[in-house]
């Protein structure tokens, strides 16, 4: 997942992703990771929808995961993450949001509900492209010989 943003869509003021992923393309290893990302939180078929057929864009903080997001916006915050937003005085509130809209794709209203409660699955904290490293590490793993392997 190669994921760039090319401009805003001027209609929702979202940023506009350029989605390649960097798993080979074979339709077995993009089930395989659809699959794998279920063990993160992930529906299956929304996965399968939005990563193989391309129903729904991506956004950027979902290829980066909040974590990153959070850690590029505040790379000096040492605290837990799920504690940030309350960190932040109603103005800091306001700019951080804004990057979360202007910079992630995120809609205002989730954005302020979801850090609030820090409501987020497995997947949506460390990102989709992170995931997708880890998967392919996985799949490498899989292919190379095992030592002490019966011949």
């Amino acid at each position: 997942m190669n994921g760039q943003v090319k401009e805003k869509d001027e209609k929702n003021a979202k940023p506009i992703l350029s989605y390649r992923s960097a798993l080979p393309a074979d339709r077995k290893i993009h089930f395989g990771f659809c699959e794998f990302l279920k063990g993160y939180g992930a529906s299956f078929y929304t996965m399968r929808d939005r990563i193989i057929y391309g129903t729904s864009p991506i956004d950027v903080w979902e290829l980066r995961g909040v974590d990153g997001m959070l850690r590029d916006y505040a790379p000096d915050y040492n605290g837990l993450l799920c504690e940030y937003f309350d960190t932040l005085s109603p103005e800091e509130r306001g700019r951080f949001v804004n990057y979360m809209i202007e910079t992630g794709g995120m809609g205002r209203t989730s954005c302020y509900a979801r850090f609030r409660t820090f409501n987020f699955a497995p997947w949506e904290m460390r990102g989709l492209l992170a995931l997708e490293q880890l998967y392919l590490e996985r799949l490498k793993g899989e292919a190379e010989p095992q030592e002490n392997a019966p011949a």
